[in-house]
């Protein structure tokens, strides 16, 4: 009966460690990076694009990112 349940996890372990993987990390703009981003409403003739700069620190969640 171990032996078939040590199988059975061992087996799932395999599985999930192939199966899982986790994005690529991409770090967070630098100060001074600029982006822009085109918006459009869909049905609407409402659409524009933003322009974004990075500067200073920046809040989430209570966490500082600096």
């Amino acid at each position: 009966m171990k032996a078939k349940t040590f199988i059975l996890l061992a087996v799932c372990y395999l599985i999930t460690n192939t199966m899982v993987k986790a994005q690529a990390y991409i770090p967070f703009a630098k100060d001074g990076k600029m982006w822009t981003e085109y918006w459009d409403s869909g049905d609407s003739p409402d659409h524009g694009i933003d322009m974004f700069i990075m500067q200073g620190d920046t809040i989430f969640n209570n966490k500082t990112y600096e």
